[in-house]
């Protein structure tokens, strides 16, 4: 428990450094912990999201992710890693499948991958991976529409479940923000999962 008499930079200091370490914040513990107000903890976690620091959501705030920095950043980085992941599941592709490539900036690497003489189909719903695969005339594009998610680089919402539905598709490449051996895959926007 704190002294209500914490000021209110060193609170929001106090939180900040919480939300760097990776944890998530709930305003109303916060304010029981710091003996202030709700409303008090509402102006930090708005401070700290204006600083970059943090995600308000319902109740708190998360701490941010690399991951969920936009795609032109999230292009820049671990380009190694990504055209090893690329590398390793080119393999995977046989001669005349649908293959679905998500949006993400590891399948943006998987699309300059792929063979351009067997004869595959790709489906996407990343600009990013259309662009890339627009110049390929061995490889048959079918862009999904929608909303464009500038974020994530890709269409998203229910005109793009519902496009999805028409095809048959071999294999499927998914982009994720996070996975976990025991929860499974994340993403930071419900419309960007599950598509």
């Amino acid at each position: 428990m704190h002294d209500s008499s914490t000021l209110p930079f060193d609170r929001r200091q106090q939180i900040a450094r919480r939300l760097l370490r990776g944890e998530t914040v709930a305003a109303t513990a916060l304010a029981t912990e710091f003996q202030v107000s709700e409303d008090a903890i509402r102006r930090d976690l708005r401070a700290l999201t204006a600083e970059g620091v943090c995600k308000r959501v319902y109740g708190g705030a998360l701490p941010l992710s690399p991951a969920s920095s936009s795609i032109q950043v999230r292009s820049g980085e671990d380009i190694g890693r990504k055209r090893a992941l690329a590398c390793a599941a080119a393999e995977l592709v046989r001669e005349g499948q649908t293959l679905f490539l998500d949006t993400g900036s590891t399948n943006r690497q998987f699309a300059a991958e792929l063979p351009q003489d067997a004869g595959l189909t790709v489906v996407t719903n990343s600009v990013p991976v259309a662009a890339a695969l627009m110049d390929c005339p061995g490889i048959a594009l079918v862009v999904i529409g929608g909303c464009v998610d500038t974020t994530i680089g890709g269409c998203v919402g229910a005109r793009s479940i519902a496009e999805m539905q028409r095809f048959r598709i071999d294999l499927c490449f998914l982009g994720t923000c996070a996975i976990s051996i025991e929860h499974g895959i994340a993403g930071f926007n419900i419309g960007s999962i599950g598509r």
